[in-house]
């Protein structure tokens, strides 16, 4: 079931999401868009690791996407830097 807007669990996402940019240096997504993601597929009662988990799994997809396409060179440049931090 998905989390009406304004829901508990908004709060919560929204400290996950923000740790996460600051630590990571997050850049690709608005943190705004990543909230709503995690929020869209967090059941009503996610406890934080489980958001953790979503915020993660929803930014690694937008890494690889940002990575793989060829369209916009400067957001693929951004996506290998995430990516090099990320795995070093």
């Amino acid at each position: 079931m998905k989390n009406p807007p304004g829901h508990t669990n908004e709060t919560a996402c929204r400290r996950v999401v923000q740790e996460l940019i600051e630590k990571c240096a997050w850049a690709l997504l608005p943190e705004d868009e990543l909230v709503e993601l995690v929020l869209n597929s967090a059941p009503q009662d996610a406890a934080p690791a489980e958001l953790n988990r979503l915020a993660k799994h929803h930014y690694t997809i937008t890494l690889y996407q940002a990575c793989r396409q060829d369209r916009d060179p400067p957001r693929r440049e951004r996506a290998y830097r995430e990516l090099f931090r990320y795995l070093y």
